[in-house]
């Protein structure tokens, strides 16, 4: 798996050293990799609602013994940081899963959780929901 570099549409390009799921150091967008991962591995969870479908498979793939990840000195994608995966739905997901690999602590799911209800209305009120 080739891991590269991306650029945010603000133009700032990201050089990360390697993927780092948990600080969000990764877009799926700046990954090269063999199809027949899918064929051992699955594909993305289809659950009509959950948007770190990508997040859930990467994080298996950096788990597992049987995946080389190296990095890469190229741009690979252009990444909008205002997408969907940058709601806080997104984020509770990722925290979820995080909480279920070990790598974040029960307090830490429960702030970003209790948090989710009022993101969107102090989103909508400040007039920055689309």
């Amino acid at each position: 798996m080739l891991f590269g570099r991306w650029i945010r549409q603000n133009g700032n390009i990201m050089t990360p050293r390697r993927p780092v799921l948990g600080k969000g150091i990764f877009h799926h967008q700046a990954v090269i990799y063999s199809r027949n991962i899918h064929a051992w591995h699955g594909g993305y969870a289809n659950i009509k609602g959950f948007t770190a479908a990508d997040y859930l498979f990467f994080a298996a793939l950096f788990a597992s013994s049987r995946v080389a990840c190296r990095t890469i000195d190229t741009e690979l994608a252009v990444v909008d940081i205002n997408g969907i995966s940058a709601g806080l739905q997104t984020l509770s997901q990722k925290f979820a899963i995080d909480y279920i690999c070990g790598r974040v602590t029960r307090l830490q799911l429960l702030m970003v959780l209790a948090a989710h209800p009022a993101y969107y209305r102090i989103k909508s009120f400040l007039g920055l929901r689309r």
